[in-house]
């Protein structure tokens, strides 16, 4: 007798046969979503973020880079594409757009009602694809050598800035912390909270939020 496939599976068989066909190299978007997962829980609470958010988030995070498939130019804007002609299984179309704007958006322009795909969105699925894009260019910046240099983060939230703690796998985070530094200022536009990153070497330091 043929096994049912529940919905969960059966979507997660979608994204991992999508990224298997266009992604050789999955450690870097399986490194990326693991942070952006551990960023969206820290933030849940602050950004409203339910579920069904954090599994769009986690989706677009694992297929944000299959653009590079196409070519290295635009790659973002190629993710949005081949996103959308897949269709992903067990997603209906809605799920689907979120998924693509969310992966476009990890690089490049911030989302603006110019951009005519991103304008075709009810006033509560843009927020939800500025959030997720918001953390998600962060994560990404934070693997910027692919060589999951990050292995944890927590967020402190205080009045006026969020600090983004980071505990090292590896030395050296100076790539990193570039990177997330110049693809930040999404994020802080949410939080209305400036951003800062910080490399905690000593896991036992005071003020440390686990989340």
């Amino acid at each position: 007798m043929t096994q049912t496939v529940g919905l969960t599976e059966l979507r997660r068989r979608g994204v991992e046969r999508l990224m298997a066909r266009y992604d050789p190299s999955p450690g870097h978007p399986r490194q990326v979503c693991f942070l952006a997962e551990r960023l969206a829980a820290c933030l849940s609470g602050e950004l409203l973020l339910g579920k069904a958010d954090r599994l769009i988030l986690s989706c677009a995070a694992l297929l944000h880079d299959i653009g590079w498939h196409v070519g290295s130019a635009k790659h973002h804007r190629r993710s949005y594409d081949l996103i959308k002609a897949d269709g992903l299984s067990g997603f209906d179309p809605e799920q689907v757009e979120l998924i693509a704007q969310v992966a476009r958006y990890h690089r490049k322009a911030v989302p603006k009602l110019r951009h005519q795909a991103f304008a075709r969105l009810n006033q509560m699925d843009r927020q939800t694809v500025e959030k997720l894009a918001g953390i998600l260019r962060v994560a990404d910046g934070l693997d910027r050598s692919q060589r999951s240099a990050v292995a944890d983060l927590n967020v402190d939230l205080g009045p006026r800035r969020a600090t983004i703690r980071l505990t090292p796998r590896l030395d050296d985070l100076d790539a990193e912390l570039w990177a997330a530094g110049r693809k930040q200022g999404l994020l802080e536009t949410l939080l209305k909270r400036s951003v800062v990153l910080q490399v905690v070497r000593d896991h036992e330091q005071p003020g440390m939020q686990s989340c």
